[in-house]
C-alpha cells in the first residue's frame, strides 16, 4: 500500500460509497469478514482509498473496491484487495481511470457541478434528481434513458418557474409550450440591450423545439431519429 497521507480539515474526503452512521462514517464497500473487521472508516481512510480518489479526481462513481478494514487502538488499517469498474466489468486503477474515454470532459464536469449547486441552493429538488439520473445513465451507456431524464429535468425547471411566480401552466403542456411561457414570464429579453441574450435564447428555443413532443406524449422526429424509437415524455 502506498504512503498514507493524513488529510487536513479542509481536504475533500467525499466518496460515493460513504454513509453517515450513528456517530461514525460507514463504507458500503467494506467487507466484514472475521471478528475484527469493520465497516467504520475515518477521514484518513477515505482520503487515501483509491476508489475515493477516482470519485474526486475523475468524477466517476463506477469504481467498486473490495475493502477490508481492521481497527486498532488509535486508528485502523485498511487494504483495497481489488478495484472493479462496474461499467467495463474489469479491474481498474486510478491511473487507468484518469485516461478513460468514458470519463466526463472537464467542461462537462464544470457545467454539471454548477447546475447541481444552483439546483440545490435554489431548491429545484426534482430537477436535481433528474439531472443525477441523466448523468448516471450517460455513464452506464443508457442514452435513451439519459435523454428522457434530461427532458424531465428541463420540464421540472420550467414548471417550478411558473409555480414560484404564481402563474398558471399553459393549457398545452408540451415542452415547447412550457418553454415559451417561461421565457415570457421571466422576461429574458430585458436582461441586456446588446441582443446577445436573445441570440442565445433563440438557439435554446430551437433545441427545446427539437426536444419537444409531437404528437403529445412522443418525442419529436429528430429525437426519435437519434434514439431509434419514440418515447413518452414523463
Amino acid at each position: 500500500m502506498s504512503q498514507i497521507t493524513v488529510p487536513s480539515d479542509t481536504d475533500d474526503i467525499s466518496c460515493h460509497l460513504q454513509q453517515v452512521g450513528m456517530g461514525s462514517l460507514i463504507c458500503r464497500a467494506a467487507r466484514q469478514t472475521g471478528e475484527k473487521s469493520t465497516n467504520e472508516v475515518d477521514p484518513t481512510i477515505c482520503f487515501n482509498c483509491e476508489a475515493g480518489k477516482i470519485f474526486r479526481e475523475v468524477g466517476c462513481d463506477a469504481a467498486l473496491p473490495k475493502l477490508r478494514i481492521l481497527p486498532y487502538i488509535g486508528g485502523a488499517h485498511f487494504d483495497v484487495c481489488s478495484l472493479l469498474c462496474k461499467i467495463r466489468k474489469r479491474e481498474t486503477t486510478l491511473e487507468y481511470c484518469r485516461s478513460c474515454a468514458l470519463a466526463n470532459a472537464e467542461t462537462t464536469k464544470a457545467i454539471l457541478s454548477a447546475a447541481r449547486g444552483l439546483f440545490t441552493a435554489q431548491g429545484f429538488h426534482e430537477a436535481y434528481k433528474e439531472l443525477e439520473k441523466a448523468r448516471e445513465r450517460i455513464r452506464d451507456g443508457e442514452f435513451d434513458a439519459a435523454i428522457t431524464s434530461s427532458i424531465s429535468c428541463l420540464e421540472s425547471v420550467l414548471r417550478e418557474c411558473h409555480h414560484r411566480l404564481a402563474q398558471p401552466l399553459p393549457d398545452a403542456r408540451q415542452l415547447t409550450d412550457l418553454w415559451k411561457s417561461a421565457r415570457a414570464l421571466l422576461r429574458f429579453e430585458d436582461l441586456d440591450g446588446s441582443g446577445r441574450t436573445v441570440t442565445v435564447l433563440n438557439a435554446l428555443g430551437g433545441l427545446v423545439t427539437n426536444l419537444g413532443v409531437s404528437p403529445p406524449g412522443k418525442w419529436g422526429p429528430r429525437i426519435t431519429g437519434i434514439t431509434g424509437h419514440p418515447c413518452p415524455l414523463r
